[in-house]
């Protein structure tokens, strides 16, 4: 994208949910406006690396956010897409804690950059360890059909290999960088990962934690998305969950749907349910001539929602299901949750919508009420278009 176009794009982007221009650098010179750069610090052994992939930005507010804001800054960040920040300092831990992971390349640290800022508020509101890394190329080739154009990203299950090595964390919670954290007032360990009156269906593993659990993911009616996800770290996510989601991910024999999405869903019904599901039974199926399907992604999806359901029962409208290990969060109680786009009449760009019949996500997908982002309820709104938030629900959640 030319940088004419991304300084436009960002500039609207604040705008609209910030009501602020377009973010500057900072000045050196009263007449001169340049790009900061700064040394990046070396760490000491106790400290918990806080870092973040996006562009140093500094945004002048209204008087309104002003005058009703709380006086706090931006997270500073470095102007060339070096994807770093300084490093947040925390209590040095006696166990291992949670580790927000996430990547982009330098084109999404300015495309995302609101939702990043919303990471590492977050991540400075709990002290907790926090990555995003820098992907370069973001693209590669499809496994399967080298000479597609449409780009692909398979680098999430390198991310988590690295990082499943690293012996501070106990948990690893993946936050794709098009996730915005809405809500700060909830910490993930105590909101999602401790032991809740529907544990008694848990297999009880000491080498894996008190509760047993190993995949924390929200639930959903139509389409079980890994863009927020919570890995618990350890000998089984090593040996057993991530070389699987590997293979698959990389076959040349299967064709997944939706990237590392369609071959996780694979991988989550083979190693927790393996009583009720034959490996392969979702296949995406092909033509004649040996090319995808046009409506095999939402076969697909079905297939797999089927399976869940026979597996797990029906979707819960509070609580979760699962079972050996795996924890399905009730979608209305969940940390990702999607907003209805629509394209309307004069828009360039799709917006967030009120879901209706004719919305691309509950007319084709089968997505329900309960799926989607609520403002006063939900955690995180997983979106790539503009968040249509509460200026003032933005500007906390960006602002630390």
């Amino acid at each position: 994208m030319p940088e004419a176009a991304i300084r436009s794009w960002t500039a609207a982007l604040h705008e609209m949910l910030l009501g602020t221009t377009e973010p500057h650098v900072e000045k050196r010179h009263s007449n001169h406006t340049q790009h900061v750069v700064k040394a990046r610090p070396t760490p000491s052994a106790v400290q918990r690396i806080y870092i973040s992939t996006s562009i140093f930005t500094r945004s002048n507010t209204t008087a309104r956010a002003r005058a009703s804001a709380p006086a706090t800054s931006a997270p500073a960040r470095s102007a060339d897409g070096a994807c770093w920040a300084s490093d947040q300092t925390s209590s040095p831990s006696s166990s291992p804690g949670v580790c927000m992971l996430s990547m982009a390349d330098s084109g999404a640290c300015i495309k995302y950059d609101l939702q990043l800022r919303s990471h590492e508020c977050y991540a400075k509101r709990w002290q907790l360890i926090r990555a995003t890394v820098p992907i370069t190329p973001f693209t590669e080739r499809h496994p399967v059909y080298a000479s597609r154009t449409k780009p692909i990203t398979l680098r999430k299950l390198e991310v988590l290999e690295r990082w499943l090595r690293e012996p501070r964390c106990g948990w690893l919670a993946w936050f794709d960088a098009d996730v915005f954290l809405a809500d700060h007032s909830r910490a993930l360990e105590a909101a999602w990962l401790r032991p809740s009156g529907d544990d008694a269906g848990l297999s009880m593993d000491a080498a894996e934690g008190a509760t047993g659990l190993r995949l924390v993911m929200t639930d959903h009616h139509a389409s079980l998305n890994n863009g927020a996800f919570l890995l618990r770290s350890g000998a089984w996510a090593r040996t057993s969950f991530l070389p699987l989601w590997k293979e698959l991910a990389h076959s040349k024999d299967v064709d997944w749907p939706f990237t590392d999405n369609g071959s996780m869903l694979e991988v989550i019904l083979r190693l927790f349910a393996p009583k009720t599901y034959a490996p392969l039974t979702c296949k995406p199926k092909k033509s004649a001539d040996g090319k995808a399907l046009a409506d095999g992604p939402r076969k697909f999806l079905q297939c797999m929602h089927r399976e869940l359901d026979r597996a797990f029962g029906k979707v819960r409208e509070t609580g979760w299901r699962g079972s050996g290990g795996l924890r399905l969060v009730a979608p209305a109680e969940g940390f990702n949750n999607h907003g209805c786009t629509a394209k309307l009449k004069g828009d360039s760009t799709p917006r967030i919508v009120v879901c209706n019949s004719s919305t691309f996500e509950q007319g084709k997908w089968g997505w329900t009420t309960a799926d989607l982002f609520e403002p006063n309820r939900s955690f995180a709104l997983h979106t790539k278009v503009a968040t249509v938030l509460p200026p003032q629900l933005v500007h906390r959640a960006t602002h630390c």
